[in-house]
Parts: structure tokens; sequence; C-alpha cells
């Protein structure tokens, strides 16, 4: 075999091997775009399958936990002896209650239990859980005078610096011990729109 020959050889085997490794190196980048589309596909189908609440079903919601409240605050149904102008007495169920429903969005809240209780002549809700916004626990207080129309803004009062939820235990006097998954027992003054933090 001539020099020349031989060059050639090598160059043709040279070229065969370049075009392997392209060959190889589109081979693996098909294979890890398709991989990396699947994982995506995979993905896509997993959030699809998930049940999604709509707003009308979140406001549905909504309007189900303010009727709740709305029912458990309501006035004295008039007797025979009712004088027109007196006011209603009010009716407030009293205690600590394991319920999460809540007349507040459930976007933003996340209720573990709440009180009711009568503060002076309103009756007092406070709803105990998480902020889903800022991860911490928080108390939402809501007040109502003595009907359906006269419930108050709610008074959302964070609890702590660290995430974690919050939990009414007990009710004594006019204070409320809630225990945090952060800040541990805390005790709060009970007021009409609000609870001052009296001790860590």
């Amino acid at each position: 075999m001539s020099d020349s020959e031989e060059r050639v050889r090598k160059r043709v085997i040279e070229e065969e091997r370049i075009l392997k490794r392209r060959r190889v190196r589109k081979r693996r980048f098909l294979a890890a775009g398709l991989f990396a589309l699947a994982v995506v596909a995979a993905g896509a189908a997993l959030f699809l399958s998930q049940p999604r609440e709509t707003l009308d079903q979140m406001k549905a919601d909504q309007d189900r936990a303010e009727q709740a409240l709305h029912e458990q605050v309501s006035p004295a149904p008039k007797h025979p002896g009712y004088r027109k102008g007196a006011s209603a007495t009010l009716r407030c169920n009293t205690g600590i209650y394991e319920s999460e429903a809540a007349p507040l969005p459930a976007a933003l809240y996340t209720i573990s239990n709440r009180y009711t209780g009568r503060v002076g002549h309103r009756c007092v809700t406070v709803f105990a859980g998480k902020s889903l916004e800022a991860g911490l626990p928080v108390l939402v207080i809501v007040s109502s005078g003595g009907g359906v129309d006269s419930l108050s803004e709610p008074s959302v009062q964070l609890l702590g610096k660290r995430p974690g939820a919050a939990r009414i235990v007990t009710k004594s006097g006019g204070l409320l011990k809630v225990r945090t998954s952060s800040e541990g027992l805390l005790k709060c003054r009970l007021a009409a729109d609000g609870c001052a933090i009296i001790s860590p």
C-alpha cells in the first residue's frame, strides 16, 4: 500500500469515527429531549387530573360558612310579649368548636378550630389556624352585634415570626390560651375587635 492510500484509509476511518460520534450525540440529545418532554407531559397530566376549585366553588364554600356563623349569632325569635323597638336578645353559643368552616377565603386561611363567646354586648368568634400567604399562625376575629347585617370586618392577628399554625386550647375568664406550633402556648385577652397577647 502506498503512502497516499494509507492516508486516505486513515482519513476515511477518522471521518467514520466522527460520524459515529455525531450519531451517538444526536441519539443522546434526542433521548434527553424525549425524556424531558415525557416529564413535562406527566407533570401536566398530574396537574390536570387533580380537582381544581373554581372561584364559584370557593364563593359557595364561603357563603356556606358565613351562613353557619350567621345561624349561630342570630337574634332570638320574637315572642308574644315582644315590644316594637326593643333590642333583640343575642344568642351566642359559647365554646370551643372543632370546625374548619369560616366566613373567610379558603385560599387565604387554613382554620384549625374556633372559639365563640360573648364579649360585652357582642358575640365574638375567634378562628385559629394558619395564614397561607404568610405561612404564620393566625387568629381571625369576627364579631356580631345582634344580627346577620351587623358582622364586623375580620380582624387578623399574626402570631409570631416563624412558620406554623395556631389552635385554641382553652378559655378562662377573658383569656384565650392559644398553642402555636412555632411559639408554644400564648395567652391573649379577648376584645370585640381583637385579641391582645399578654404573655408569650
